[in-house]
């Protein structure tokens, strides 16, 4: 599975305001610009609602061209990065991250929509912050994620339906994209997040994850590969969307 970033990404810098550091980031996007705006004022408020520590956000402009976020500064570096350096206390800040996405699901589908990629969360004097708010990834009333247009988000909206929404989505493309990049910390580590989604997570979704992982990801690899298959892989996968 290679794993290629098709959507819009934001533009990120740290800067100082009034000596303070904080994180600017900057998207631009011509269309549906107010809509997204204010999905990622609702996305803060659902995370929030649902016990994800987010940065605190000290501003967010609209304009013609795009959206501003000006964010707290969190002096830590994301899990990816302590992952790589292999900091001291990874192996648990990696599974911090299992075990809120594990809480957040139903069995099947999750209460918010999260990418819960490594690099997407950091720990913080021991308490996990998620750090990736746009784009917004709202739950919309169909059950798939809102607003969606194809400039932001790059592939159909069913992938990050599964991706985000979805513990059996969320927990593969962790693990998956945790093989792709450091394959001796997946070995290292697999065995206990599976422990930890069993004790989670029931019934048929605990069993995808696991077949999943045993042979090597090939739902997402076949999606990654060849956008052709979702049109017939997703929908078959979110049998709960109607």
């Amino acid at each position: 599975m290679k794993e290629i970033t098709k959507g819009k990404q934001a533009n990120i810098r740290v800067e100082e305001v009034r000596h303070v550091p904080v994180i600017r980031k900057r998207i631009e996007i011509a269309d549906r610009a107010s809509e997204y705006y204010q999905a990622l004022l609702h996305y803060r408020e659902d995370l929030q609602a649902h016990d994800i520590r987010v940065p605190r956000l000290e501003g967010v402009e609209l304009d013609d061209t795009g959206i501003t976020t000006t964010e707290e500064f969190i002096p830590s570096k994301d899990v990816a990065q302590n992952i790589e350096g292999r900091v001291n206390g990874w192996e648990q800040e990696l599974h911090m991250v299992v075990d809120t996405v594990c809480r957040l699901s139903n069995g099947t589908q999750s209460s918010v929509f999260i990418d819960a990629k490594p690099d997407n969360w950091i720990v913080h004097k021991g308490r996990l912050h998620f750090i990736d708010l746009f784009p917004p990834p709202l739950k919309g009333k169909d059950g798939h994620v809102k607003p969606y247009t194809e400039e932001i988000y790059g592939r159909p909206k069913g992938f990050f339906t599964f991706t985000y929404g979805d513990i059996r989505g969320q927990i593969t493309k962790l693990l998956a994209v945790l093989k792709l990049t450091d394959e001796d910390a997946y070995r290292k580590v697999a065995t206990s997040i599976l422990d930890r989604v069993t004790e989670n997570v029931t019934g048929k979704s605990a069993d995808y994850i696991k077949d999943q992982d045993s042979q090597g990801y090939p739902d997402l690899d076949a999606m990654y590969r060849d956008e052709a298959v979702m049109s017939t892989l997703i929908p078959a996968l979110l049998w709960y969307i109607s």
